[in-house]
């Protein structure tokens, strides 16, 4: 069996942990341009669409409401 000495241990803990960090924070630059570019395009318009259990033709004041909505 092969004993790792401690010192090593925390040597190779350490190491990981640098790259680790290293990765995430390449990682955060390399994506920094794709979300820019996602904020320099132009709002879209959201169309909201409303279900409800009647139908709104068979009640003239349902009707007028979600016409308006």
């Amino acid at each position: 069996m092969v004993v790792i000495p401690r010192s090593i241990y925390r040597i190779f803990i350490g190491i990981m942990a640098l790259a680790l960090i290293i990765a995430i924070f390449w990682r955060a630059g390399m994506t920094r341009g794709w979300v820019e570019a996602l904020r320099e395009t132009e709002p879209r318009l959201i169309q909201l669409r409303i279900w409800d259990w009647w139908s709104p033709s068979s009640n003239e004041e349902y009707g007028d409401y979600f016409a308006d909505v």
